[in-house]
């Protein structure tokens, strides 16, 4: 199986018109095997050009990746600090929205309320109180509906549906940071051997984790922008006589009181995103910051000895002298609890630790002489204790050891860290003090392995010195630029009218003299001027001159587009249009690259030829295994020439698949589109079947069910949601029956 040579990680490409930016690239993750034809096609301002150039390093990306042979050549890594505190950024804003939405929407629903009351059941409704009051007087009938639906409650009303459906985008930009994040943890994974395992897998896991979380809030956004939708559809139909008074409360009452549900399920969610995601920061930051994330976490699952033995004595003293206000209900247990609060002179840490690490292989006498070292503490009488009852009996008990080893961890903590890490300890102090705790043990349990986390060596600085990810040297540049061409879309534009034709394909290899100074091509050059050359051949290879190598190269490489080698000392501006994009498809194959990005390489060329220059390709291709980017919009075309083929639509691939899976079994709307174009030679065909892409029309749903690119068959991607899969599942099912 071929390797894969270039990999494009989430290539972001933007330009700037004034103050605003327009994305061309959306976020593009591909891989392109060594030795095939990768072609992307589409309409023009689709972004196919703009992709070639971003991967040639003409285009700069704005974000994202383009990875040359496990080598990053152009764009940066992903910085994971970085995309944490952006979404963390995202999330604040969100709450702020959902936070102002709710407030709206509760007053709206007040308002709804308050009317349905007077105008249904003739009562005064309060909805402060959520008390109700009957009218004495008769029963007020609507004359006109706008008393309803006004102006002010229009306004009011479009503030909840906007601010919804910014929450709606936040989240699905949200969703793709963390997709990149996931990406790239993925892509890096292999790489990284000398990762710390723990580490690793812990931001892995917290991104995934906190990815479903954002996922459910997702959920509930949805319901409640559907839920919008319906009311505004419910107050236009009203207002337009197609609703009674009362089928209007019915309606209105019951999508209100859904959105609140939501929105209530949907506020609570995302305090659980802001924590989860601010774990995600504290994993990914660096030195300096760690440190801080540390003590703000032991700050709040621990508590300080000395500040608990304070706190305890004052409480103690405060009970004996009777202070107001002060109940003794804690009291026993507040001189039991200090009591255990042990130091070093009251607890003999070394001597229970060797104990316990050793006591299996220790003689009796030496063991004996460490229990006879042990204090009056709890936890030395308890390993006293497990003496008695295991060792002397030769009882192995490995549950009660690993207990005894973790209390032995917990008081070297409390010596060493002056620290107390026991959750009902730190309940009391919150206690006796007239405060709640309230950390659940499963949050205890997170930030404990957080700060044990964050005491290992930190994975930015890891992945930064990854071989991977290093920036290209002086040295890996300039070889990059030789391994990489590209053959341009406007050959007029390309080539340099002030330098023949032999100047301009000889300025690669003045930059790479190897490329002809080699055995290689002197030995193609001795063999190739005896046999054009009987009368006089060369007898060594060792009286080649270099510059005669160079010369023959150029003139094979002219030759082999279709042109004369008289041709070389002409000027561009002599040429036609197809005469110079043979020049510029020459210019590329004498540098003899790995990859070759071709920007509608023959859509300038003669029909007769096409065929020639697109042989010579595959020529090419089987000889030196070059990769080509082969950029196009003629399908039939590409149908003939490529391995693969990417789909692409306003910066985004829509659908990828091998070239006669493509052709056989086109899913996504814009492809068939783009099949019906095609041109049939058929004369006596009177009837074409065009299909018109209209975005709108299908993919209605896209802001509430987010589309990803998936794969339908194996080698077969599909930009489309979960109605657009289960569409396109079920023609694949029943195609095959």
């Amino acid at each position: 199986m071929a390797k894969t040579i270039v990999s494009v990680r989430d290539m972001v490409v933007e330009f700037r018109n004034k103050t605003k930016k327009f994305r061309a690239l959306k976020g593009i993750n591909v891989d392109i095997k060594e030795g095939t034809t990768f072609a992307v096609v589409g309409e023009s301002g689709s972004g196919k050009t703009t992709f070639g150039r971003a991967v040639m390093g003409i285009n700069k990306i704005h974000s994202g990746s383009v990875f040359f042979d496990d080598k990053l050549v152009f764009g940066k890594p992903l910085n994971l600090h970085k995309s944490n505190l952006q979404i963390l950024d995202y999330i604040k804003a969100m709450e702020i929205e959902a936070t102002q939405t709710a407030t709206i929407l509760n007053e709206y629903i007040d308002a709804v309320k308050v009317a349905y009351f007077l105008y249904i059941k003739n009562q005064k409704f309060n909805p402060k109180t959520k008390k109700l009051k009957d009218l004495k007087s008769e029963k007020i009938i609507i004359e006109d509906r706008e008393v309803l639906v006004n102006e002010k409650s229009e306004k009011v009303f479009k503030k909840v549906e906007n601010w919804q459906k910014e929450i709606v985008k936040a989240l699905l930009e949200i969703i793709r940071i963390q997709q990149s994040t996931i990406r790239f943890l993925d892509h890096i994974d292999k790489y990284a051997k000398e990762l710390t395992p723990e580490m690793f897998e812990a931001i892995r896991t917290k991104a995934r984790n906190t990815h479903v979380l954002v996922r459910d809030v997702k959920t509930e956004a949805n319901k409640i922008y559907l839920n919008v939708a319906r009311v505004n559809q419910i107050r236009h139909d009203y207002l337009n006589e197609k609703l009674s008074l009362e089928k209007f409360f019915e309606l209105i009452l019951v999508e209100l009181q859904k959105s609140a549900i939501s929105q209530n399920k949907l506020q609570d969610a995302i305090e659980d995103i802001i924590w989860s995601q601010e774990q995600n920061i504290a994993l990914t930051s660096k030195k300096k910051e760690r440190e801080e994330f540390k003590e703000k976490f032991k700050a709040l699952v621990n508590i300080k000895r000395s500040q608990f033995v304070e706190e305890t004595t004052k409480y103690i003293l405060d009970v004996e002298n009777k202070k107001p206000g002060v109940s003794d209900v804690y009291l026993d247990e507040a001189k039991k609890l200090l009591s255990t609060v042990w130091s070093y002179k009251t607890v003999n840490i070394e001597a229970i630790k060797e104990y316990i690490n050793s006591y299996e292989s220790n003689t009796i006498e030496k063991n004996n002489e460490l229990l006879n070292s042990f204090k009056n503490s709890d936890i030395e009488l308890e390993i006293k204790n497990f003496h008695e009852e295991y060792v002397l009996k030769n009882i192995k008990n490995e549950e009660v050891i690993k207990s005894l080893k973790s209390k032995i961890d917990y008081v070297e903590n409390l010596l060493n860290e002056d620290t107390i890490e026991d959750a009902d300890t730190i309940k009391f102090v919150y206690a006796i003090k007239g405060w709640t705790y309230s950390m659940s043990e499963k949050m205890i349990k997170e930030y404990r392995d957080l700060i044990k986390l964050l005491d290992l060596e930190s994975l930015d600085s890891i992945i930064n010195n990854l071989d991977i990810l290093k920036p290209l040297n002086k040295k890996g540049v300039h070889e990059n630029k030789k391994i990489m061409q590209m053959i341009f879309q406007d050959p007029a534009a390309s080539l340099n009218d002030r330098l023949p034709i032999i100047e301009i394909i000889s300025e690669g290899l003045y930059n790479y003299p190897e490329l002809y100074k080699n055995d290689e091509s002197r030995k193609l050059f001795f063999e190739w001027y005896n046999k054009n050359h009987s009368d006089k051949p060369i007898k060594s290879m060792h009286r080649i001159n270099d510059e005669d190598v160079r010369r023959f190269i150029i003139e094979q490489s002219i030759k082999s587009v279709g042109l004369l080698p008289e041709h070389l000392s002409r000027y561009p501006h002599e040429f036609s249009g197809g005469q110079r994009q043979r020049i510029g498809i020459a210019r590329a194959l004498v540098m003899k690259p790995k990859l070759i990005i071709a920007d509608e390489p023959i859509s300038a060329l003669d029909v007769s030829i096409r065929a020639q220059v697109l042989n010579l390709f595959k020529k090419f291709q089987d000889d030196l295994k070059i990769t080509y980017i082969f950029v196009a919009h003629d399908l039939s075309i590409v149908r003939h020439v490529a391995d693969t083929i990417a789909v692409i639509y306003r910066g985004q691939i829509v659908e990828m698949a091998p070239a006669e899976e493509l052709f056989n079994n086109p899913l996504h709307p814009y492809t068939r589109a783009l099949l019906s174009a095609i041109p049939h030679p058929d004369p006596n065909q009177k009837e074409f079947n065009f299909i018109v892409y209209d975005e709108q029309k299908e993919h209605p749903d896209y802001l509430t069910d987010f589309p990803n690119f998936k794969q339908i068959k194996p080698g077969h991607y599909v930009w489309s949601n979960r109605r657009e899969l289960v569409e396109m599942m079920k023609k694949i099912m029943d195609s095959n029956k």
